[in-house]
């Protein structure tokens, strides 16, 4: 039948995806938890299904707003700090939204996230160098200074403007 089909489609769809995808029902326990998701947070499907959803994050504030945001805005897009079986932590972009029925009703919510903890590490590196290079041009003796190729300053550091008188 074509309502079958449509619903391998839709398993087919859910399970590919390389991003988790968490379901829950209205109590918050978990319905639907992708292969993706599996894997990240190293739960079988058979142990999973039927806990609740709060199990996956490390800080029951950051659920609680979470939670809130879903029952009040029907949507939350931000970064959470999920925890998986063996208690790693890792940082997650999550979409969510409210699941309705036919007649309006909130029958749970429906998640999908990606891990981006190594790009979460990479920007604070970028940002301790910069920090870094920020402090050796301001505190440095010798005279700095960058200019456009149009001949505007861009950059002068403390040095220069003190040598200059500005």
């Amino acid at each position: 039948s074509k309502l079958l089909a449509a619903k391998d489609f839709t398993r087919n769809i859910i399970e590919s995806s390389i991003d988790m995808i968490i379901a829950v029902d209205k109590n918050e326990c978990i319905t639907e938890f992708n292969k993706a998701a599996q894997q990240q947070f190293k739960y079988s499907s058979n142990f999973i299904i039927g806990q609740h959803v709060s199990l996956l994050y490390t800080d029951e504030n950051e659920f609680n707003k979470l939670s809130y945001s879903l029952k009040n805005n029907q949507f939350f897009t931000g970064e959470i700090v999920n925890i998986d079986k063996n208690s790693n932590q890792f940082t997650s972009l999550l979409s969510a939204s409210v699941i309705k029925n036919e007649q309006g009703e909130i029958m749970g919510s429906m998640g999908v996230s990606r891990d981006i903890t190594e790009i979460k590490k990479a920007e604070e590196k970028l940002r301790r160098s910069e920090e870094r290079y920020r402090d050796l041009f301001e505190n440095a003796t010798d005279l700095i200074i960058s200019i456009s190729d149009s001949g505007e300053i861009l950059y002068a550091n403390d040095s220069f403007l003190k040598t200059l008188g500005f």
